[in-house]
């Protein structure tokens, strides 16, 4: 029976870590495929694949429990970040969304055309018909689409930042991801 070396034990544990950290973006990725590329208002694929990799694997080495630890804390509490960020989106278009309709300001939209525009005159002549219906109307329309950067960002550095993680786990040594919640110690 063929020994196993210490070294490629250490490299199994490396590249175990790395799949804890790279597991996140992989599986926000194929859980968006599965749900038409809509947006998730829910994160959950982010966190329940490190998981499902720290359940089975921490006990096998202490690098996979550590990095495991480390994921899983980051990945809640940006699940937790989030849902609160879009909580407010939700709040603030369903708020002055109201508030317009209490003033009378929201006419027709259908009126718009923006669903037609196929190019960017045709989509800047929309969002000018939007101004010229109401100002506050382009709020709305603004928020909708600050909310969406911001939740692309979002996602975005959490992929940088797994990617920055997976590449130290890669070294052997461990990222500490910013502004997370020591839920796991």
């Amino acid at each position: 029976m063929a020994e196993i070396s210490k070294d490629s034990n250490e490299e199994r544990d490396k590249n175990l870590a790395v799949l804890c950290h790279i597991s996140s973006p992989i599986a926000f990725l194929l859980f968006q495929g599965f749900t038409n590329g809509g947006l998730i208002l829910i994160p959950i694929a982010n966190w329940l694949a490190p998981l499902g990799i720290w359940l089975f694997l921490r006990e096998r080495s202490d690098s996979v429990d550590l990095h495991g630890k480390k994921v899983l804390n980051f990945q809640i509490t940006f699940s937790a970040i989030v849902i609160i960020y879009q909580m407010l989106n939700i709040f603030l278009v369903t708020g002055l969304g109201y508030y317009l309709s209490l003033k009378g300001n929201i006419e027709d939209l259908s009126n718009l055309q923006l669903e037609k525009a196929v190019d960017v005159d045709s989509l800047i002549r929309g969002i000018e018909s939007i101004a010229n219906t109401s100002p506050l109307l382009l709020c709305l329309f603004a928020i909708v689409i600050l909310g969406l950067l911001g939740h692309f960002f979002l996602w975005l550095a959490s992929f940088i930042l797994s990617g920055i993680a997976a590449y130290r786990a890669k070294k052997g040594k461990v990222f500490n991801y910013p502004f997370s919640l020591e839920i796991f110690k």
